[in-house]
């Protein structure tokens, strides 16, 4: 039986996140991903219901009957917001570029001349129309878009990358900032309209007759705890909301405001109107995600990384995952001259005089010639 007929039987439908090269955790078959390190995530989703639970249990109960049950509704939607704004924030793709396979890794370095020692590769291209030079990332091996950085958490790149936050366990970028701005802004809200519940719980349960202050305080204990919690977020929240706030008017991404990029420079992204600004964030469309993880591997694909054994896609050294190493004809055809590379050989054949005779050049050769590799290394399967 050939080695294709085997192939063959052993393909099984496989979603192509099983192949995913990051360190993020992808979960229920694909359709959310999340931190590696999820304990921060779990810490603040239970920091909320635990709030919640005092709140309503408590405070709201004691205002509904005493003031008017309308108080207990504007906590309710933005604890609800709140919550869903959390898990957007924390379980979607914040729009991570997929690692490239070997063979374009390949077509891009003989492509390219090599750079200077001591300089990453760039690769000039257009964008809208203007010539624009693009950086090669060093750990992913892929020429980064505008706006695109490496998350050395989640060992990604990603587009509109703002920064790496553990209070959602995830990267803020394009496809979930919108999310993470207002989980701050309704959080923001609500822990003010907690805290005043709270000073109005122990206010009036102080102003009750026969009741003084330290009553007031004792049989309002829960208020006080509350009060605790939320008092310690909302300082650190004003300043969190405040700052994207502005960022969001100036059409800057954390990483853009820290490395200062437009010092020297006009911001091309920026719009003269800043409701403009604030519109194609909040407003603007839902960005598909570039990874396909509910998408099935093509047999093709399923034969690359599962044919020897391989069960991710390490990028440590990509050259040690290829099935069969692809001829030059093969990389990008339009791309490289019909005639293949020669080297000159010597004859085995002590009768024959062709010592000069040339063969192509094996694509294996023609990789490792091509870049040097890395140390070697072991993909665990």
């Amino acid at each position: 039986m050939s080695q294709e007929t085997d192939l063959t039987n052993e393909f099984k439908p496989t979603r192509k996140f099983k192949i995913f090269g990051g360190r993020n955790q992808i979960l229920c078959n694909g359709r959310c991903m999340t931190s590696h390190q999820p304990a921060v995530l779990i810490m603040t989703f239970f920091l909320l219901i635990i709030v919640a639970i005092l709140f309503f249990s408590f405070d709201a109960r004691y205002l509904a009957i005493r003031l008017n049950p309308v108080i207990v509704i504007p906590p309710i939607i933005s604890i609800a917001y709140m919550v869903i704004f959390l898990l957007k924030s924390a379980c979607i793709d914040p729009g991570i570029i997929p690692k490239p396979m070997p063979d374009e890794i390949v077509y891009f370095e003989l492509k390219n001349p090599p750079p200077p020692k001591g300089h990453s590769p760039q690769w000039a291209t257009e964008y809208f129309g203007n010539e624009i030079t693009l950086k090669q990332c060093t750990t992913c091996k892929l020429y980064k878009p505008p706006r695109t950085s490496h998350c050395s958490t989640c060992n990604v790149c990603i587009e509109n990358f703002d920064h790496h936050c553990p209070w959602v366990g995830n990267c803020v970028a394009k496809r979930n900032y919108r999310y993470f701005y207002l989980f701050g802004f309704t959080t923001l809200f609500t822990c003010i309209y907690v805290s005043g519940c709270n000073i109005l719980n122990v206010v009036l349960t102080a102003t009750d007759p026969g009741n003084g202050i330290l009553d007031g305080l004792k049989v309002a204990a829960a208020s006080l705890v509350q009060f605790a919690i939320t008092g310690f977020v909302l300082w650190s929240l004003i300043g969190l909301v405040g700052y994207h706030t502005l960022l969001i008017a100036q059409a800057k991404t954390t990483n853009e405001a820290i490395k200062k990029t437009y010092r020297n420079r006009r911001n091309p992204y920026c719009h003269a109107n800043i409701f403009v600004n604030f519109c194609n964030i909040l407003c603007g469309p839902f960005f598909p995600s570039l990874l396909a993880n509910r998408k099935f591997l093509t047999p093709e694909e399923f034969e690359f990384y599962y044919g020897r054994g391989v069960k991710t896609y390490g990028m440590q050294n990509p050259f040690l995952l290829m099935m069969k190493p692809p001829t030059v004809e093969n990389l990008i055809p339009e791309a490289y001259p019909r005639q293949e590379p020669t080297q000159p050989v010597e004859s085995s054949d002590e009768n024959n005089d062709t010592t000069n005779e040339v063969k192509p050049l094996t694509a294996s050769k023609l990789l490792s010639s091509a870049t040097p590799l890395l140390d070697d290394t072991i993909v665990s399967s």
